[in-house]
């Protein structure tokens, strides 16, 4: 068969926000730009300009932004767009020679042509599962409501939806490979396991003298549990909190900022959209990290504040047990968590660095960019051989 010169790849996600996920995005399309590959972005919509990304991330990436309108898409749900979107693949993907999706969602992708699926957490397993919330993995949803109804109907038509054999599918953890296998069980492809990329770089361990400060990471909105937070610092007086965060939610955040204000928390400091160089120099001057999030699929922040010479305190759930692999440092509910200090602040100083050393050497060999770049590069030189394209 006649190798293919140029081949049009493109990377599928409904909308594309700044965050974790289009990180991985942008490193995927590092790989691509290495391999003398532009690809296009297929999607619904994003939630900035193209040229934000290289103030954002300071790097300039060969890409093509393609936007899918629809014009049938006001007000429907999350779940339904990605069907939607998945569906409207099948037209207007047929021009690629390779889809590299980030939607989460198998159901409804075109079958006749080589895709390759970076999951997340399936949303499959949200759809099937009673709980509320992944996050929130006590709260089930109840009977006869609105979303109890809505999800039957997507439940019978995810029950219906099977992945072809030849996909390749890639999973962020190994939590999340569990998750998509429960849902699919033996009808799934052997999976890749590749984790997703932090710049281990531009989080450097410093030499500034650490104070008895926490910070967290995470945008401001109540899934990340900022308020709980709060009164985990209430109970704490003699601990400086920083809360760093973007305002995802303005009205999430002023309830933290009346929290604090009614209560009379002194000890509480809030960063909201802090400059990078802030961040840093926070996370530098700090010595814990806390983490509230339950069942966090993977969990980049945590490998950020490890790689800053923070000592991470995370929940015993998701993919932290992949980050953070020293079992004293999760907790189970959050009245522990003072406890988890007090122990720490007990130990000598070798203790405490050798801990750190440990950590830092386990996230720089599994978590670096250099390492996703040279995973995925392999997973997508393979890709591209089977559609026939010489990378010669």
């Amino acid at each position: 068969m006649k190798k293919i010169n140029h081949p049009h790849v493109a990377i599928t996600q409904p909308a594309v926000i700044l965050g974790g996920r289009f990180q991985v995005i942008l490193s995927v399309v590092q790989a691509l730009n290495e391999l003398g590959i532009e690809p296009d972005i297929l999607t619904f919509g994003m939630n900035f300009k193209p040229e934000d990304i290289f103030e954002k991330y300071g790097r300039a990436y060969k890409m093509n932004f393609r936007l899918i309108k629809p014009g049938f898409l006001y007000g429907v749900s999350q779940d339904i767009s990605i069907i939607i979107f998945n569906y409207l693949l099948r037209f207007y993907g047929k021009k690629y020679d390779l889809l590299i999706d980030s939607g989460n969602s198998q159901i409804f992708l075109p079958q006749k042509q080589q895709v390759l699926s970076y999951v997340h957490f399936p949303r499959e397993w949200r759809i099937l599962s009673n709980s509320r919330s992944i996050h929130e993995p006590e709260e089930r949803i109840k009977k006869f409501s609105t979303t109890f109804f809505f999800r039957k109907v997507l439940r019978l038509i995810y029950c219906l939806s099977k992945i072809p054999s030849g996909r390749t599918i890639i999973c962020n953890s190994v939590f999340t490979y569990q998750a998509l296998e429960e849902v699919y069980g033996g009808f799934m492809p052997e999976p890749y396991i590749i984790y997703p990329p932090v710049d281990i770089s531009k989080f450097p361990r410093d030499v500034y003298k650490r104070k008895n400060s926490i910070v967290t990471l995470g945008r401001f909105t109540p899934s990340k549990r900022q308020l709980e937070q709060i009164k985990i610092a209430e109970k704490a007086p003699d601990t400086i909190f920083h809360l760093i965060g973007f305002i995802s939610s303005p009205n999430y955040f002023k309830k933290c900022q009346d929290y604090i204000q009614k209560h009379s928390i002194p000890n509480v400091h809030l960063h909201p959209n802090a400059p990078y160089e802030e961040v840093i120099h926070i996370l530098q001057c700090s010595k814990y990290f806390l983490h509230t999030l339950i069942n966090e699929p993977f969990g980049i922040t945590p490998v950020q504040a490890i790689s800053a010479g923070c000592i991470p305190i995370v929940h015993d759930s998701g993919g932290q047990k992949e980050t953070v692999p020293v079992t004293e440092l999760r907790y189970r509910e959050l009245d522990e968590i003072v406890g988890i200090i007090n122990s720490l602040e007990k130990k000598a100083p070798v203790e405490i660095e050798n801990l750190m050393s440990g950590l830092q050497e386990h996230v720089m060999k599994n978590f670096d960019q250099s390492v996703f770049l040279k995973k995925i590069t392999e997973v997508l030189k393979k890709q591209l051989v089977e559609v026939s394209f010489d990378l010669e």
